[in-house]
């Protein structure tokens, strides 16, 4: 009697999976894409950048990002367009094209908002 290949049931669910985070229109590939960068965010963006800022919402092709004080505000403002080039070099897709930077974490589109478990979750 010859043994089951487990591994190709592994093997074709890990397919399924990894196909339906590449689709882009599914609501589960915006949040796993949104995971992979709050996760990744100081790798992405280096580590000065990183501890000064948050990715806090994502909604409509727009990344709200905190920032740590108005001179960051500022500095930030200049960078964007860098960030969103490193933001969706990171993702591998045109998934950012304007970033919106603030100080008020109460600002950011209530849809956009990651929910605290969610960022628990992400940092675990």
């Amino acid at each position: 009697m010859k043994k089951k290949d487990r591994s190709k049931g592994f093997n074709q669910a890990s397919d399924l999976i990894h196909n339906l985070f590449k689709k882009d229109n599914t609501a589960l590939s915006q949040q796993f894409l949104r995971w992979k960068l709050w996760h990744h965010w100081r790798e992405v963006v280096g580590e000065n950048i990183g501890k000064n800022t948050d990715p806090v919402g994502y909604y409509r092709r727009t990344l709200y990002v905190w920032v740590k004080s108005s001179t960051w505000l500022q500095e930030m403002t200049f960078m964007e367009k860098v960030l969103v080039q490193k933001v969706n070099n990171y993702l591998g897709k045109e998934w950012v094209s304007r970033i919106r930077f603030t100080m008020d974490r109460k600002s950011v589109p209530e849809q956009a908002t990651a929910s605290q478990e969610m960022k628990d979750f992400i940092s675990k």
